[in-house]
């Protein structure tokens, strides 16, 4: 009887044992672990240096024997990848815990310090290392502090299987397929650039690092150089201030370097469109022949970077389409580079990559523009300018300066940005050729139409505005002017809008024909008046 409960006991302790066996393996292969692209993506943020700051040692050298290099970094969970690790959080999907954003780029032994000592170094105190070590790679390249941190040769492999699942053909290797897409992009840039009023004389704006060092700034070049190793860069700017223009500078940047393939994106344009990104842009003209699955490819391989402007232009569906667009991205294809630009005061963005401003202009480069445009009148008016209250700080806005270059003789200067808005518009339309189409057209009445048009715009926090609806649109402005006795007969709706766009006031996209103002300061100048016609008529006036 007592073997017997004996040997029952022995086994019951052994299958135990095997139980516990089994759970610990079960524990172990249950878990979110980075891929080796996230591994990857997250060295390079922080140029392969170890990111606790009393540390910083380098992670990646040459072998001894020369021949190769050797990566010893390790790429620790902030929030552990399994139950029985490290600060586990129980609120992450699998997905956001095997993110870099989850992760933090340490030496060997750091790694090990912050897993044994998870009391100590906390959640909290992992991401201010990491928020720290990805701040001061991006400015030791961007700004060019020392050669010393530049960071060893290290590029994604390229996967040739994988252009085969996309059903390519087997002529589009890799290589080709790149040299090709960056010829298209560099025509694509091209295009977006007759397509407005490409500044006569664009200067390189300065940049700076939000919460960085404000004495020191960078250009789109070296932004260019950043967005080799950051996959998220946001860029800000009030408007006017030239933010298009720098992104159409830093596009042109980096496939200026023929080794990746950057894309210009408008949201405003894409937001009106039912497709994703890599099928919008192979709808353009300057990417014909080529397939959704060539960027794809690119993205695949860590060589394609986005260039998206405009999230501060969006309504909340269509910010939500962007925001599932770009996770999609982010899951897929980790390697991608994705830059996204917006308003200073509109940052709820979906991208958590360092965030850079564009600087207002120096007098340097006030100067550079004046006597560009204008020779040494435009010096004399600079100095009027600068000596004018009310618009100093306005001619520091690339939009303004060039207005009041242009459109001013410098005998009356006007003291506000109203004032300067008024000038460029009254000037476009006085134009003469302009000035008789548009009596011919709308009889004097077409700022009323543009008044609505803003003002829709406006009301739906967006910059385009559908063919149909910009129809319905102008034929309800005219309807109103006949009631009112300004007009006689109503004006087609279809040639209102192609006038507005012969005349440079509205601009068509050549994808899906959405239209938007040339600038948005034109449109909400334009909105205000509809808005001031309406408080003046519950008035009575």
């Amino acid at each position: 009887m007592g073997d017997s409960i004996f040997n029952a006991f022995d086994q019951f302790f052994y299958w135990s044992q095997e139980f516990d066996k089994i759970k610990s393996v079960a524990t172990v292969t249950n878990r979110d672990d980075f891929t080796e692209k996230t591994k990857e993506i997250m060295a390079k943020k922080v140029r392969y240096l170890c990111s606790k700051p009393d540390c910083r040692k380098p992670t990646i050298g040459a072998k001894a024997d020369g021949s190769g290099f050797m990566r010893v970094g390790t790429a620790a969970h902030i929030t552990a990848a399994s139950k029985r690790g490290p600060r586990y959080d129980t609120t992450l999907t699998s997905d956001e815990r095997k993110h870099e954003s989850n992760g933090i780029w340490l030496c060997p032994g750091c790694g090990r310090l912050v897993d044994v000592d998870d009391a100590h170094f906390t959640v909290e105190t992992l991401l201010a290392w990491k928020i720290d070590a990805e701040k001061q790679a991006f400015e030791s390249i961007a700004y060019a502090l020392s050669d010393e941190l530049k960071t060893p040769a290290f590029s994604i492999v390229t996967d040739l299987a994988f252009a085969r699942r996309l059903g390519l053909p087997a002529t589009d290797d890799i290589e080709s397929c790149t040299l090709n897409l960056i010829k298209a992009a560099k025509n694509d840039i091209c295009a977006f650039k007759s397509a407005i009023s490409w500044p006569k004389h664009p200067v390189l704006l300065g940049l700076k690092l939000v919460n960085g060092d404000e004495a020191r700034s960078f250009s789109a070049s070296s932004l260019a150089e950043a967005n080799n190793n950051f996959n998220e860069i946001i860029v800000i700017a009030p408007p006017g201030t030239g933010k298009t223009t720098t992104l159409y500078q830093f596009t042109e940047c980096i496939l200026e370097s023929n080794a990746n393939v950057a894309a210009y994106i408008s949201l405003s344009e894409w937001a009106v469109q039912s497709t994703g990104f890599f099928q919008s842009l192979s709808g353009r003209s300057a990417f014909a022949g080529f397939k959704a699955e060539h960027f794809a490819l690119m993205a695949h391989n860590g060589r394609l970077s986005l260039i998206i402007d405009g999230w501060n232009e969006l309504n909340e569906g269509a910010k939500l389409r962007v925001s599932y667009e770009i996770k999609a991205l982010r899951r897929d294809y980790p390697g991608i580079r994705i830059n996204l630009s917006t308003r200073q005061n509109d940052l709820d963005i979906p991208l958590t990559g360092p965030i850079v401003k564009i600087d207002a202009l120096s007098e340097d480069q006030q100067k550079e523009m004046a006597v560009s445009l204008r020779g040494n009148e435009g010096e004399r008016l600079l100095d009027h300018a600068w000596r004018t209250p009310g618009i100093k700080d306005l001619i520091s806005i690339p939009l303004y300066l060039t207005v009041l270059l242009s459109q001013t003789s410098g005998e009356a200067l006007p003291t506000n940005k109203e004032e300067i808005l008024r000038l460029f518009l009254d000037n476009h339309e006085q134009d003469t050729e302009k000035a008789t189409e548009l009596r011919k057209i709308f009889l004097g009445v077409h700022r009323d139409i543009l008044y609505k048009l803003a003002a829709e715009a406006t009301y739906e926090i967006t910059t385009a505005i559908s063919e149909s609806r910009a129809r319905s649109l102008c034929k309800s402005a005219t309807d109103s002017l006949i009631e009112q006795g300004q007009l006689a007969s109503p004006i087609e709706p279809a040639a209102a809008l192609n006038a507005f766009v012969n005349l440079h006031t509205l601009i068509r996209s050549d994808t899906d024909g959405a239209l938007s103002f040339q600038h948005q300061q034109f449109q909400e100048w334009y909105a205000s008046f509809h808005v001031e016609g309406l408080m003046l008529s519950a008035k009575g006036v």
